[in-house]
């Protein structure tokens, strides 16, 4: 038994064979013996060559049937066996979610002026790429906007006008919360695109739990959501007015240890769930960047970055959100390693052929002795 469950997943199946091997030749052993005056009277006239020709086509189609059968459950039984090879996808259908600061501080300088003009610029280019034939994106764009707390304007949608509006629409609040804004967008994001599959409701939650924490929790499908889930970003804009322990990661995790600062999630946990579900971040900062925010955003290289906008001119700005939008909307080739079961489809493949093939036999000699009655 060993042995055989070397070589199949599932040998229980080949107990089947035993048992076809029984209706098929002894079963009906009878039929065999009560054959018709007819093919009695052929046989006893025909010459040697004659009734051994008689009998392989007479025994030829059953084995043909038994074989199919037999072969179709080893095929069933999952013989040990498999291959894999690099598949090539392009993807299509990019989702950006763009976190915007509308706290008080943002009227200086008219600062949220500035926001919804490379919030329209991000728009357009990345909009403009792979219309589809309804006149709409083929990405997906999302707005999340934050002060005291943090609100969705606009889940995410292919019809950039209605995210163009809810721009034009955006209006000054009260306080900045950076860390519930960039949460609030990550969430969307999550909730959006897997919809309970990977992360379910409730560890979505323990998640949610651990920001407070001095220890993230990571997801434990994260890495089958970095392979399911492509293209996907967030992008942070605000004025760069960070509460005191938010300054660095070393301040967050000393705020995490007081009890009194148990309501405040730590926004460098939220940067780090991120990057371990392979959403890149993007940060642009009116006036205070921190470096500790620089390292959060850019690490691991190439999944976004963070810079501070205040001695960029407007065109500059501009360009660095079209920039991140033609790259964020563009292609992407992915490259996936694909397992099958090579001697399963072969099994399958002989399997099927054998069996008809003696069913067409079977039918066919029977169809000839009914047509020599006739």
């Amino acid at each position: 038994m060993e042995v055989i469950n070397s070589y199949f997943e599932a040998p229980t199946f080949l107990l089947m064979i035993p048992a076809l091997f029984f209706l098929i030749f002894i079963g009906k052993r009878k039929n065999k013996i009560s054959a018709s005056s007819d093919i009695l009277f052929l046989l006893a006239e025909a010459t040697k060559l004659r009734r051994f020709f008689n009998r392989i086509m007479f025994i030829l189609p059953k084995l043909l049937i038994l074989a199919g059968l037999s072969v179709l459950v080893m095929a069933l039984a999952e013989p040990r066996s498999s291959e894999t090879k690099t598949v090539r996808r392009v993807l299509r259908g990019r989702i950006a979610i763009m976190v915007d600061d509308v706290s008080g501080s943002m009227t200086v300088d008219k600062r949220l002026e500035v926001l919804k003009k490379a919030n329209i610029a991000f728009l357009d280019a990345f909009c403009k790429k792979e219309e589809s034939k309804d006149g709409l994106s083929q990405n997906f764009i999302g707005i999340v906007s934050f002060s005291n707390d943090a609100d969705i304007r606009m889940t995410p949608t292919r019809d950039c006008d209605i995210v163009r509006r809810r721009i034009k629409a955006l209006e000054i609040e009260n306080s900045t919360a950076i860390e519930k804004g960039l949460w609030r967008g990550l969430a969307l994001l999550i909730e959006w695109v897997d919809h309970g599959r990977l992360i379910p409701d409730d560890e979505l939650q323990r998640v949610r739990a651990s920001l407070y924490e001095r220890q993230l929790r990571i997801p434990k499908n994260s890495t089958e959501f970095c392979s399911r889930y492509k293209g996907l970003s967030l992008l942070l804009f605000t004025d760069g007015e960070f509460d005191q322990p938010f300054q660095s990661r070393e301040s967050a995790l000393l705020m995490s240890r007081d009890k009194q600062n148990l309501s405040a999630i730590n926004p460098f946990n939220v940067i780090d769930l991120a990057k371990s579900l392979c959403v890149r971040t993007y940060f642009w900062s009116m006036e205070n960047l921190p470096q500790s925010y620089k390292d959060a955003f850019s690490s691991p290289p190439g999944s976004g970055f963070a810079v501070q906008v205040k001695e960029m001119s407007k065109d500059s700005l501009l360009r660095s959100y079209a920039e991140v939008a033609e790259r964020e909307a563009g292609e992407m080739v992915t490259e996936q390693i694909a397992e099958w079961n090579p001697l399963r489809r072969y099994f399958i493949t002989i399997g099927s052929v054998c069996f008809l093939l003696g069913l067409l036999i079977f039918w066919s000699k029977n169809y000839s002795h009914q047509e020599g009655r006739v």
